[in-house]
């Protein structure tokens, strides 16, 4: 029973704040269809939907007809308005710990000696 309750309150809820109610005009969609079938037997229903929402629609005097259909307009039921608290600054003391920084020191072994690579050297023995 509990969860009939939460499915019927959580419908109602997004029936009103976003386009789900644009679900319900489905049958009017349908009976449109219908009504252009009988005027033309050839029309396919992609064709329907791209005449009456991709396309440009033909001039059969049915506008008002046209706007009742699913998510045709926009309408605005519900303006969302949110209000956040002030920010309250907090301020932190920073930890405060030493840090050893005692590093080896590293013989250049990699290094090239510019003593042997100058052009006056001094004679071996």
């Amino acid at each position: 029973m509990n969860r009939v309750w939460i499915f019927t309150i959580v419908l109602a809820l997004l029936s009103q704040t976003t386009e789900l109610h644009e679900f319900v005009k489905l049958p009017i969609l349908f009976e449109h269809y219908a009504e252009h079938q009988q005027r033309d037997s050839k029309l396919r229903f992609m064709e329907f939907l791209s005449m009456h929402y991709w396309g440009d629609d033909m001039d059969d005097d049915d506008n008002s007809r046209d706007m009742e259909l699913p998510f045709k307009k926009l309408e605005v039921s519900h303006v969302p308005v949110h209000f956040l608290p002030p920010r309250i600054g907090i301020k932190l003391k920073s930890a405060v710990f030493q840090i050893r920084l005692d590093h080896p020191e590293y013989l250049p072994l990699y290094t090239p000696n510019p003593a042997l690579s100058a052009l006056f050297r001094p004679p071996c023995a």
